[in-house]
């Protein structure tokens, strides 16, 4: 019982880091003209989210490691490095990009773990053509990804 209690707080503290930090970048956004990624960059800005996802980002590693996903935990740990990695490097980089890879595979493969495992119909229709294998492979997901990227590219008004 005090597991699932932890969790919730835990869960809860999440959220409220994660809705500071986001109010914080919005505040910058409305002052200053430009990218996500340059009002990020900016000194003030930049410490007070490094800060808070610090913070977030081991309060989450526990939360993951009290849910017993490993690979839940591993994805959530490489989106972490990829997120610390897009605030440490300066957009301009090739580096960044780097990072921004790094973050999009850890959440499209954190996304088809729990999708895998809860069959959520929205996620599970998506992605049917994986589902109807034996073991997922990223090949077959980068495939079916590409396919939907395509499938909305035609069907835009």
């Amino acid at each position: 019982m005090f597991i699932v209690y932890l969790r919730h707080v835990l869960f809860a503290c999440m959220i409220i880091i994660y809705v500071y930090v986001i109010c914080n970048v919005h505040h910058y956004y409305t002052i200053n003209d430009g990218s996500i990624s340059s009002i990020i960059k900016n000194t003030e800005c930049n410490e007070i989210v490094f800060m808070n996802m610090s913070i977030m980002g081991i309060i989450t590693l526990i939360y993951e490691f009290f849910r017993n996903d490993i690979c839940s935990f591993f994805s959530i740990a490489f989106i972490l490095i990829g997120i610390y990695g897009v605030l440490l490097y300066d957009y301009t980089m090739n580096i960044h990009f780097v990072y921004c890879f790094i973050v999009f595979i850890s959440i499209l493969l954190f996304m088809c773990n729990h999708c895998c495992k809860i069959k959520d119909i929205i996620l599970y229709s998506s992605y049917k053509e994986l589902f109807d294998e034996k073991k997922p492979t990223l090949e077959n997901l980068l495939t079916l990804s590409l396919k939907s990227c395509k499938f909305n590219a035609e069907n835009r008004p």
